[in-house]
């Protein structure tokens, strides 16, 4: 993506299968460290509020990270979000 970060802690891990294939992710909270992002595979992105993230769509395998996400923020990112 062009960025550079800091990966502090795991937040979520997930193993799912599409058709055709079986995936891993792990989902990190990140510190922003320098760099410009450039979306290479995606054509379209945008940066949203934590609390609006329920209203996009996501695919199966993040979904539930998503919903985690949203109701409890301030366990993963403090009271300030």
């Amino acid at each position: 993506m062009g960025v550079c970060v800091r990966a502090n802690r795991l937040i979520h891990s997930v193993t799912h299968r599409y058709p055709g294939r079986h995936i891993h992710l792990k989902f990190y909270v990140c510190e922003f460290l320098s760099g410009d992002i450039v979306f290479h595979e995606v054509m379209n992105a945008q940066w949203v509020a934590l609390k609006d993230l329920k209203k996009h769509l996501f695919p199966p395998a993040d979904r539930d990270l998503i919903s985690d996400l949203v109701e409890r923020r301030s366990f993963y990112f403090g009271e300030a979000c």
